[in-house]
């Protein structure tokens, strides 16, 4: 048996993502798997004001390993200067 959403959730998944909502914060939000929410997200285009916002969220997995692999190469650094000492 299939379990409909109701109006009031369709419309609630449409609104947050206008706002530039992802997702994954749909998601966790409304506590609804990818493949549901994604069927009422696919043509809703994130408002004007909300898409600076929404691009800044892009891409978090590549930025998080170019973090830790700046980290990284800052602890090597630090770690031959103390070895040089």
């Amino acid at each position: 048996m299939v379990k409909r959403l109701s109006s009031d959730k369709i419309e609630k998944i449409k609104f947050l993502r206008e706002k530039g909502f992802s997702l994954p914060e749909i998601k966790k939000r409304l506590n609804l798997a990818n493949a549901t929410i994604y069927r009422y997200i696919k043509n809703i285009e994130i408002l004007p004001k909300y898409r600076k916002v929404w691009f800044g969220k892009r891409g978090g997995s590549i930025k998080r390993r170019h973090i830790a692999e700046n980290n990284a190469k800052e602890r090597a650094r630090r770690t031959m200067l103390l070895a040089l000492d």
